[in-house]
């Protein structure tokens, strides 16, 4: 991704576990606030820890938030230690498994769109056809909805950040799918 002047992007590390067994990231942008990285890294993540984190397996521990200001070759970073551990009792489901989380803007097409991946989800709350049971999905929902607001009230609206030289696009919400996904790569030969 290009993070533009004026822009960065948070990414929030997951310890490995045997809920996450190589660890994890969840990644976003964002407008920078009226300071520093190292602000940045602990508003933001404080957000996510108070916000998302408790709908997590407790066998997972949000570790750091790391934010990365534009631009991207030059731009200063900074790192956050948390060490936050998931609110949700019970046995982790598959790593390989998350929730799946649509950024959505205001704008349409491929650059008004992005995705995040939510690992470290509890087994006892996933029905067994791969989706989020009703009432934990509208927890999650909720605690995406809170972290949304609490960014936009603190001035450091989140964007989908694009691979191009584009000016990022707004997040005007966040949705959480009721289906579970894997984060696949595909190899080009």
């Amino acid at each position: 991704m290009t993070i533009p002047v004026g822009f960065g992007q948070v990414n929030f590390r997951y310890a490995a576990s045997n809920a996450i067994p190589n660890g994890a990231e969840c990644t976003l942008g964002f407008v920078v606030g009226p300071t520093s990285p190292a602000d940045d890294a602990l508003v933001i993540g404080g957000y996510w820890a108070a916000s998302i984190v408790p709908q997590q397996t407790n066998a997972a521990t949000f570790v750091e938030a790391h934010v990365k200001w534009g631009p991207t070759a030059t731009g200063p970073d900074a790192s956050v230690t948390f060490n936050v551990t998931g609110g949700k009792g019970g046995d982790p489901f598959g790593a390989q498994v998350s929730a799946l989380v649509q950024k959505r803007t205001a704008i349409g097409g491929r650059h008004g769109r992005g995705r995040l991946f939510l690992p470290a989800l509890t087994e006892g709350l996933i029905s067994d056809g791969s989706h989020l049971q009703g009432a934990y999905r509208s927890d999650i929902q909720a605690a995406f909805n809170a972290f949304l607001n609490s960014m936009n009230a603190s001035l450091r609206y989140p964007v989908v950040l694009r691979g191009d030289a584009g000016v990022p696009a707004a997040i005007t919400l966040f949705n959480v799918e009721a289906m579970l996904a894997t984060q696949r790569r595909r190899l080009r030969g």
